[in-house]
């Protein structure tokens, strides 16, 4: 399916279900692992690629096949056919943070530069594009090596940063074939849909500056009230899990598990703030 900025047709035919990229793999690695891999499989992905990604956006899989590609699937069934998204993503690292800075820049003329910086820290970073990229349903559009896929089938959830550099390479790959006009329409939409699913929470909200950095705004708090600061001790428990403590001074306050320990220092600090300090 091809799609440029003045003809903006409807998709047609049966919309994506989410679960289409994942069960495919799925299925071919089985038949590799039976060694039944032939010609039709290369086949039957180019046809594959042809179904519409999601019901809101008129692209088709093959619109974004660089974008939807992981390395490790790259990795492991050729780069030359294959080639991951890394390039891409690097695209789309640039061209979000110009449009979201024009997006603040008209929003807000009240703002120096430095505010408008910190909120756009707020708005583009890997928490919130990965929420993005899961609103929109992109991890179960990607296309992942044999490890990763069986992460996923055990119910294991994708790493952040992977989601988030997902959607960059998909505005990416969205402003390489169609150009800017067209990854500015995307990003509105995303914006759209990301307002009508938060109860009409508004993804450019400046209160969203502040619960971006609790660990920054944790330690301003208690150096205005004394002379201790947070301190954040994590342990490796199983392959890929964390164990992090919050301590103030010499006193554990909080405890939590997860995948990431950037995240999990992120929302003991959240949590700290929202129980013992007032208007958080």
């Amino acid at each position: 399916m091809t799609f440029t900025v003045t003809d903006r047709t409807s998709i047609s035919g049966p919309k994506n279900d989410y679960g289409t990229a994942s069960s495919w793999l799925q299925s071919l690695y089985r038949d590799r692992a039976n060694k039944k891999i032939e010609s039709q499989h290369i086949e039957e992905f180019h046809l594959f690629l042809q179904n519409p990604w999601h019901p809101e956006f008129p692209y088709s899989l093959n619109d974004l096949k660089l974008a939807l590609t992981h390395s490790t699937f790259s990795h492991e069934w050729g780069k030359e056919l294959f080639p991951s998204n890394e390039r891409v993503e690097f695209i789309g690292d640039g061209v979000l943070n110009l449009l979201v800075a024009e997006k603040l820049y008209r929003l807000y003329p009240q703002y120096k530069e430095g505010q408008l910086s910190k909120l756009r820290g707020a708005l583009v970073n890997e928490e919130a594009l990965c929420e993005l990229a899961l609103m929109l349903q992109l991890d179960s559009s990607l296309f992942l090596g044999r490890g990763e896929l069986k992460k996923v089938e055990a119910g294991q959830a994708l790493p952040a940063s992977i989601l988030a550099d997902l959607f960059e390479a998909v505005l990416g790959q969205i402003y390489l074939s169609f150009g800017v006009e067209e990854a500015k329409t995307f990003l509105n939409k995303v914006f759209e849909i990301f307002k009508r699913t938060h109860a009409g929470y508004d993804f450019f909200d400046e209160n969203r500056l502040q619960h971006f950095d609790p660990k920054s705004l944790l330690q301003e708090k208690l150096a205005k009230d004394s002379d201790k600061t947070p301190d954040y001790r994590s342990l490796e428990i199983h392959p890929g899990q964390f164990r992090v403590e919050l301590w103030i001074g010499d006193e554990l306050m909080l405890v939590k598990n997860g995948q990431s320990k950037k995240t999990i220092e992120k929302e003991l600090a959240k949590e700290f703030l929202i129980k013992n300090f007032k208007n958080i």
